[in-house]
């Protein structure tokens, strides 16, 4: 019984692998830009709810108070 390599399967197999990992990297490389443009909060493109920005406001003010009172 002969033994042999199917250069044709392998190249499939190995082309079929080279679509499905790019693929996926692909789709992750989107999650992670969608990601981290959401968690940034200096980007104006996308709308933050308005607790979060209160509660952002009432951060920075009350940083800027800290400062004041520290500097009397």
């Amino acid at each position: 019984e002969e033994v042999a390599i199917g250069w044709g399967e392998l190249l499939e197999v190995m082309v079929d692998f080279v679509i499905i990992a790019f693929t996926i990297f692909v789709v992750i490389k989107g999650m992670n830009r969608f990601k981290s443009r959401a968690e940034d909060p200096k980007d104006k493109e996308v709308v933050t709810p308005k607790d979060i920005e209160l509660l952002s406001n009432i951060e920075r003010l009350m940083e800027e108070q800290n400062e004041l009172l520290k500097n009397k």
